[in-house]
């Protein structure tokens, strides 16, 4: 029963850990980290190669921008990401 206890007691740290994601973000003009928990309307995120997109956004900036969309669409091909402005100053 002890050894059960130890085992739950580690997993629970574990998934706390994994639910714990910082992200970069430039805030009111100033670049901070953030827990994803704490995004706003308006914050832009910083990202890196490699890092997870937490959230539906515009591309502000970037090139050769690729993103991997199987968890939402199925889709296994990188979806290239580019910056196009439209008509009312909004990107596509």
């Amino acid at each position: 029963a002890t050894n059960d206890f130890n085992k739950e007691s580690q997993f629970r740290k574990l998934n706390a850990v994994k639910d714990d994601i910082k992200v970069g973000v430039l805030r009111n003009g100033a670049a901070t980290t953030l827990d994803v928990k704490k995004l706003v309307v308006g914050d832009i995120l910083i990202l890196n190669a490699g890092d997870r997109v937490p959230t539906d956004g515009l591309l502000v900036e970037g090139s050769d921008v690729t993103c991997n969309e199987s968890a939402l669409t199925g889709e296994s091909d990188d979806k290239k990401k580019t910056f196009r402005p439209s008509s009312d100053g909004e990107s596509d």
